[in-house]
């Protein structure tokens, strides 16, 4: 009987150990996957747009598309894309002549607005147009730069680190 126990506590402790080597397997391509560059084209123009802010106004295409924006796809629920916010708003202030915007692309649209509007401390817009869906957006937060319209680059997943964001900066700080 003592065997027989010490054999079924020993075959437990093994499909544990390999339980908890298969989860942090999958944990580790997760964070992997969230620190890929996005699979979104470069050198295309943005397909039409229409966003609309939380009053129901539609933002003119010309402001997405003519010089410099970046878009930053998020959602509420995401405490990755709250804190991407924060680091996005810092780089607002100090360059005036690039114009960022978060955009909401799923969820009832008043109700995702009001959220974000009151959670996230940049330009809050809802993707009426359905864009991640043309562009291919599978997580969030994923940031694009656009210049007049054109896609040049896309950053997917949060600047959780300080070399993240050093490097954004330091591109940013390029064009």
């Amino acid at each position: 009987m003592k065997q027989k126990t010490f054999l079924i506590t020993i075959l437990f402790a093994v499909l544990f150990c390999i339980s908890f080597v298969f989860l942090f397997m999958y944990f580790q391509s997760q964070q992997q996957l969230a620190a890929q560059e996005p699979p979104i084209k470069k050198e295309i123009p943005l397909p039409e747009v229409t966003f609309s802010d939380i009053n129901g106004n539609k933002l003119p295409e010309d402001e997405i598309k003519k010089g410099k924006v970046v878009l930053m796809f998020i959602m509420t629920d995401c405490q990755y894309c709250e804190s991407e916010a924060v680091f996005v708003n810092q780089l607002m202030t100090k360059r005036k002549d690039i114009k960022f915007y978060g955009i909401i692309s799923v969820g009832d649209k008043k109700k995702e607005l009001e959220v974000a509007s009151a959670k996230f401390p940049i330009n809050i817009l809802y993707d009426d147009s359905l864009l991640f869906v043309k562009l291919g957006i599978d997580r969030v937060p994923i940031k694009i730069y656009l210049e007049d319209g054109v896609i040049k680059k896309a950053w997917g997943g949060a600047s959780d680190d300080e070399a993240k964001k050093a490097k954004f900066i330091s591109w940013l700080e390029g064009i």
